[in-house]
């Protein structure tokens, strides 16, 4: 959640409410232009970027080791 804050912070990442609203909006426009899976997927990763933000999902990291 806090690399997600910096980035927004910082102006590195989109404003995923705002691309939200925008995908809602122009739903069927974009369907037609980009494609389901393209559409979905960036509703998808706007969405994501959200629940991040507000704790929703957390991140992990595994770190897979040989056995010594």
């Amino acid at each position: 959640s806090e690399w997600y804050e910096a980035s927004q912070e910082s102006g590195a990442s989109s404003n995923y409410m705002l691309q939200i609203s925008r995908l809602r909006r122009d739903e069927d426009r974009l369907v037609d232009e980009l494609g389901e899976m393209a559409y979905r997927s960036m509703y998808g990763n706007a969405l994501y970027g959200v629940y991040m933000l507000i704790g929703k999902l957390e991140t992990r990291l595994y770190v897979l080791r040989l056995p010594t």
